[in-house]
């Protein structure tokens, strides 16, 4: 889990800009949504390439520490996700989504 870890070092103006709206602290998020949204970029593997449920099964694994044999089920029914991890997930994507727009943003400024 520790190659997932975030630089806490995010600036406020990031994380406002990843919220986007107030609801956004208290979604669910599936974990169908946010591996489509992560895998790809955290495993390197894409929606339509052969390994893409493993590896996403693998990625819920290491950030909730469930067993793949859950993190399967979640893929597959939505309702057999414990709420808590949804609330983790959305918890999740908001802090990567705050780190990419730093990067981005980081990157604009050098180039």
């Amino acid at each position: 889990m520790e190659e997932f870890l975030a630089d806490l070092d995010i600036p406020l103006p990031f994380i406002l800009a990843a919220m986007r709206d107030v609801d956004s602290m208290f979604k669910k998020t599936s974990a169908a949504d946010f591996c489509a949204k992560w895998t790809a970029d955290k495993k390197g593997i894409a929606p339509d390439q052969w390994g893409y449920r493993e590896a996403s099964k693998a990625l819920l694994a290491e950030l909730t520490g469930y067993e793949v044999t859950s993190t399967n089920t979640w893929l597959s029914y939505r309702e057999r996700t414990p709420e808590l991890v949804e609330r983790y997930l959305s918890l999740v994507d908001l802090v990567w989504t705050a780190e990419k727009l730093k990067e981005e943003t980081m990157e604009e400024t050098t180039s």
